[in-house]
């Protein structure tokens, strides 16, 4: 929690643990490949058909303009050859020029299959993504993975739970966040939700600016250049699926279920936290499901990671003081890996030192993410 006093801590060689609660990972679909097991042997002959097992012929993501400054360029020609693929040893020469211990890894590509209109695809693509991360994260690897679910498939999505969610190296289960209709709120989803809470798995969600206009055409569809899509799309889908997944009483099914929102910064979040009370309080008998204040849910069942900081240096006791009105303990650092718009670890703590005291700081930095993810000591 916030302090009058700030944090002893002058610098991040002081920290135990630096954690990245939001790590990319590059999956292509020519890695998936591979692992795609052969009872979707439709969706691997098909796939065959095309060169290298292009995305572009199953995904149908779209951005108003070319993507190349926010995303996989800049830093990451620093740590690999040219010929070099992305991979993990790769992302451990990015963490060890930051100082970062310990990453939590998410899907890249597949945060779009909410753009894959053929179900046998979808079931592919989930199988072979969730096969495959596991086999990249060799022994004594400071990584944990989050299994990639598909909202359009919620029984399918299920049984991918049931089927890797006991192994060590899974700790939580990424929802694509962007494009998704019904939206998470829905009891469409209770499926996933069920078999995430019976194993002991948080729930993540994770936009994508290119899967956007599925679910938010005035969004996606008007948008003129990539600044305007990016800067709207990951925080307007976060709080519609906040909104739907409290007010529709999922939190209140699901007790021990917990909720990561990654990628979509912190200052909407005190915003949505006082507005949701206050519809609430205004629409109580609409919220049968609802036993008590949305901002209570929140601060009891739900994580967020920092990425992006925004353009804060000027003025950085703004963020120690959204976080405090967030809660400490439901804040994670996330640098968002290999994207070139992300946070190196100094940003945030030089933000947050000066007005949060060593505990909440330590647990911003690391502790919080060890905490919700279970993983030992690194």
């Amino acid at each position: 929690m916030a302090s009058a006093e700030p944090a002893t801590i002058r610098s991040l060689d002081e920290l135990d643990l630096i954690v990245d609660a939001d790590s990319h990972v590059w999956d292509t679909m020519e890695d998936l490949y591979p692992y795609i097991d052969d009872k979707y042997s439709w969706a691997k002959r098909m796939l065959d058909t095309v060169s290298g097992h292009a995305p572009s012929t199953v995904f149908k993501r779209t951005t108003p303009t070319p993507e190349y400054g926010i995303r996989h360029r800049g830093r990451i020609h620093l740590y690999r050859d040219e010929d070099e693929s992305y991979d993990l040893d790769v992302k451990l020469r990015e963490m060890d020029d930051y100082g970062i211990d310990f990453g939590i890894l998410d899907p890249g590509a597949g945060l779009d299959i909410n753009t894959v209109t053929n179900t046998q695809f979808v079931d592919a693509i989930m199988n072979g993504y969730n096969s495959w991360i596991l086999d990249q994260i060799g022994d004594d690897m400071p990584f944990k993975a989050t299994m990639l679910a598909a909202p359009d498939r919620p029984r399918q999505s299920a049984a991918e739970i049931e089927r890797v969610g006991d192994e060590d190296d899974i700790v939580a289960v990424s929802i694509p966040a962007s494009g998704i209709e019904p939206p998470p709120g829905d009891r469409k989803y209770d499926p996933i939700y069920e078999a995430a809470e019976a194993k002991g798995l948080p729930v993540t969600f994770h936009g994508s600016v290119g899967s956007t206009p599925q679910a938010w055409p005035t969004v996606g569809r008007n948008a003129e250049t990539m600044a305007e899509a990016h800067t709207v799309g990951h925080p307007l889908s976060a709080m519609w699926n906040l909104t739907t997944l409290i007010f529709r009483g999922v939190p209140e099914r699901f007790p021990d279920l917990e909720f990561v929102y990654q990628e979509c910064g912190l200052a909407w979040i005190p915003y949505m936290m006082w507005r949701l009370d206050d519809h609430y309080l205004e629409n109580e008998e609409e919220m049968v499901m609802v036993e008590k204040l949305p901002s209570e849910y929140i601060s009891e069942q739900f994580y967020f990671t920092t990425q992006p900081l925004g353009h804060t240096a000027a003025n950085q006791k703004h963020l120690g003081q959204i976080v405090d009105m967030i809660g400490a303990d439901s804040i994670m650092y996330s640098c968002d890996l290999p994207h070139p718009d992300h946070d190196p670890p100094q940003e945030l703590f030089d933000r947050i030192k000066g007005s949060l005291s060593e505990e909440a700081v330590r647990g911003i930095m690391g502790e919080n993410a060890r905490e919700l993810y279970g993983f030992g000591t690194v």
